[in-house]
């Protein structure tokens, strides 16, 4: 994809021993490949999609030139720093009329909450706070998915990589999952970061299945290999697509 050799223009901005991804990309001009297999399968244009964790904008561009001109991306980043490169990135690539970005992190409620990220490696970050002396402690500003996106109606596609805190996302956005039934979900999976940010992996799955959400893994060729939902405590760090469609693409 052209456009994303553009992001590598990053490092002028921001030091490239300070985003890990950013020197993958150079070497290979691309990142978490069977990922983006995986979520450019299920995107088509005029789509809409949100997008929790959205770091420097890989999977973003990626996002937007598949949703098209008619398509729109709705991004959340908490961290402010790596808000800045994502704005940057998206501007540079020419998709700000397509998405629209949010320096907030995303949970269960609304009001503040305690972030922290690693002035050395900036793309490592989560909800809550961190002691090792290379991270950095501040409070940003938290909303769910079901207030701040109300008006949009039906979305296509959720994109979630929040390290660990993505079950808090998922009980935040009860209503946009009730109101989106041909939705995708893909996502970060690590029931220990999930634990490590105060919330119940077993209560995730719960809230999936009981809405009818099949959940696939999603192997290193990027093709999906379906699971039950017993099977997924068991699966460990990994990505997930979860559908109501049982059939892979």
């Amino acid at each position: 994809m052209p456009a994303l050799l553009r992001l590598i223009a990053a490092g002028r901005y921001f030091s490239i021993r300070a985003i890990s991804s950013s020197r993958h990309i150079i070497a290979t001009g691309e990142w978490e490949r069977p990922v983006e297999s995986a979520i450019l399968s299920r995107l088509r244009p005029g789509a809409v999609v949100v997008e929790v964790g959205s770091n420097h904008g890989y999977h973003t561009l990626a996002m937007c030139e598949a949703i098209g001109d008619a398509g729109r991306l709705y991004g959340f980043e908490a961290n402010p720093v790596l808000f800045r490169l994502l704005r940057w990135t998206v501007d540079i690539n020419g998709f700000s009329a397509r998405c629209v970005l949010n320096n907030v992190a995303v949970g269960d409620r609304t009001g503040v909450a305690k972030f922290c990220f690693s002035h050395e490696e900036i793309s490592r970050g989560h909800l809550g706070e961190n002691d090792e002396e290379s991270f950095v402690n501040q409070n940003v500003p938290m909303t769910t998915l079901d207030i701040t996106l109300s008006d949009v109606g039906q979305v296509d596609f959720l994109r979630m990589d929040a390290e660990g805190s993505e079950a808090m996302i998922l009980t935040g956005a009860i209503e946009l999952l009730d109101q989106s039934p041909g939705i995708t979900i893909v996502t970060e999976w690590n029931p220990d970061f999930i634990r490590a940010r105060g919330s119940d992996p077993n209560k995730m799955i719960a809230l999936l299945s009981e809405r009818g959400f099949i959940p696939h893994l999603i192997d290193g060729d990027g093709a999906l290999v379906a699971l039950s939902p017993g099977e997924l405590l068991d699966v460990g760090h990994s990505e997930l697509l979860f559908s109501r469609n049982s059939a892979t693409p």
